[in-house]
């Protein structure tokens, strides 16, 4: 054994010893050095190859651009506007469907938990919702400059993404009655995971179309572009609610006869292949006018510092700031707390109207919808209304978003006394609490269609000034205008998420109290305090001189 074991080292000495003296022979060492040049040139040839077809996709774009837009001179108005109409909708049927599940709380609820559908630790519809909503905004934070690089493409992934998790959400309500705890899983998958990200993205589109389209087609109407966004969203959100209550039997059951009641699955399902489809359908439709999209394509790349973009009439060129610049000025952050402090009360109450005027107020069910109506044609009214008053003018947007944050937080601070000790059904008992929501899905929407304005005012006010020359604002202001729209995100999750657990989770208000009527407890009166401090605190920042800074280019970029 020893001499056989003396045998097999000897063996394993005398490999290892060839093996090194051949390894470090001079043949040896040419063939790699060799092999390391093949290498990198095929390394080169293969990324200037890359390099040449994006040069000519970029060529073929070029072309395909300009020949469409010889196309759209030479087409109708009325042609043109049909197209930006459609593309805008079926881009927000997402988000449109989004807004309806602060109104749909409560059916859901129902499905899912349904011995105890108002117990805050049971509450997963809201939960989700609120999940759905910070995913939408961590989308549009994070991928601002991918969106708009590759709108198409988005488009495309937004489809499936939304598709999956309706269909997962179907599933869920599917099995809600014999296995809980998956279909409360599968909820939470397919609205947080796959539907949030999604209504973020194609939400982020539907702006840069509309403002996009809009400006063109009505040169003399400025901030139409943003102000037709609302009208859009707040119809397809009641068509989807409309259509949400046929399939589950509430006040409406010609939808769907064969049914049967509280076939909510079967309404994700169908919405799963609508909402699908629309944005395939929006992808096909996808065309921007050429100087907005030139403008819309941010130059740099997230992560990196300034950037330098050649300026085509001068032959020089123009230094701009990256996604990181931007996430580091005082500007965009001072204005994304005003923002979201603004959209916050607004949010809430969005999603507390249904249940305040079906257990406080006794409405029936029909009424609930009907009130839900009312409440999305004021928010649509705000929306459109509010940013083609301000005529794109950053003094007028100022003073209307300050006179909007002042009326609204005077309309909080006095609105305890419209809930609280009038549980009455009959009116006018009901009629001070429509009046208040009505008033604040007005503000809602005119806060939210003044913020393209505002960011204008704030980043591209030295576009016409010869001093700043050397600066392209465009990429900076993309980012911005992109990222802002996280503070909505976050307004619409963290709104309805502290208003529904001021409401259901009083310790003086139990489910007989919500059952019977007497769902006014204490700590949501405090919502309502609280809501209209945080409005006069964002009034109060916008009057102090200096609390919102407009963004001055540093010095370094010239």
């Amino acid at each position: 054994f020893a001499q056989a074991a003396h045998r097999v080292r000897s063996m394993v000495w005398t490999a290892f010893v060839g093996w090194r003296r051949e390894k470090k022979s001079p043949a040896t060492r040419r063939q790699r050095v060799a092999t390391r040049h093949v290498r990198a040139r095929c390394s080169t040839e293969l990324r200037a190859t890359r390099r040449r077809a994006r040069a000519r996709t970029r060529r073929r774009r070029q072309r395909r651009d300009a020949a469409h837009n010889s196309t759209m001179s030479s087409e109708r108005p009325g042609a043109a506007l049909a197209r930006a109409l459609a593309i805008v909708s079926l881009c927000l049927l997402p988000f449109g469907l989004e807004y309806g599940y602060s109104v749909l709380v409560i059916p859901i609820q129902s499905i899912l938990t349904p011995s105890s559908p108002y117990a805050l630790d049971d509450s997963h519809a809201v939960w989700a919702l609120a999940g759905s909503l910070l995913m939408a905004g961590a989308a549009l934070y994070t991928g601002a400059g991918a969106i708009r690089r590759s709108p198409k493409l988005f488009l495309l992934g937004t489809g499936v993404g939304s598709a999956i998790g309706l269909a997962l959400q179907g599933v869920a309500m599917a099995l809600a009655e014999h296995r809980r705890g998956t279909a409360i899983a599968l909820y939470y998958l397919g609205q947080v995971l796959f539907f949030g990200p999604g209504c973020g993205v194609s939400f982020l589109i539907a702006l840069i179309a509309s403002i996009a389209w809009m400006t063109r087609l009505f040169p003399s109407r400025p901030g139409l572009g943003s102000g037709a966004v609302g009208p859009c969203l707040a119809v397809e959100t009641a068509v989807l609610i409309w259509i949400f209550y046929g399939f589950n039997d509430f006040g409406r059951n010609d939808l769907c006869k064969e049914c049967g009641e509280g076939r909510v699955d079967l309404f994700f399902f169908v919405a799963a292949a609508v909402v699908g489809l629309s944005q395939f359908a929006a992808a096909s439709l996808w065309r921007l006018p050429a100087p907005l999209a030139v403008a819309a394509a941010p130059e740099t790349e997230s992560g990196t510092s300034t950037t330098a973009a050649p300026d085509k009439e001068s032959g020089t060129s123009k230094t701009s700031l990256s996604f990181g610049d931007v996430a580091r000025s005082r500007t965009f952050w001072s204005f994304f707390m005003v923002y979201l402090v603004s959209l916050l009360p607004g949010f809430g109450l969005k999603l507390m109207s249904a249940p305040i005027v079906y257990f406080t107020y006794g409405f029936s069910d029909a009424a609930s919808a009907a009130f839900t109506y009312v409440y999305l044609l004021a928010y649509g009214a705000g929306r459109f209304l509010t940013p083609v008053l301000s005529q794109d003018r950053f003094d007028r947007a100022c003073f209307i978003y300050q006179s909007y944050s002042v009326v609204s937080a005077l309309v909080l601070l006095v609105s305890p006394a419209t809930v609280n000790g009038l549980p009455s059904g009959r009116w006018p008992a009901p009629l001070p609490f429509c009046i208040l929501v009505a008033a604040q899905g007005f503000f809602l929407g005119g806060f939210k269609g003044l913020m393209p304005c505002w960011l204008k005012g704030l980043w591209r006010w030295m576009d016409a000034d010869p001093e700043f020359a050397h600066y392209d604002s465009a990429p900076a202001f993309n980012f911005a205008f992109s990222m802002t729209n996280l503070a909505l995100c976050i307004a619409a999750a963290v709104g309805p998420v502290t208003a529904w657990t001021a409401y259901v989770g009083s310790p003086d208000v139990s489910q007989s109290d919500l059952d019977s009527g007497r769902a006014t407890g204490h700590d949501y009166e405090l919502w309502y305090y609280g809501a209209g401090g945080m409005q006069l605190l964002a009034a109060v920042a916008l009057v102090v001189p200096g609390a919102v800074p407009r963004f001055e280019p540093p010095a370094d970029l010239a």
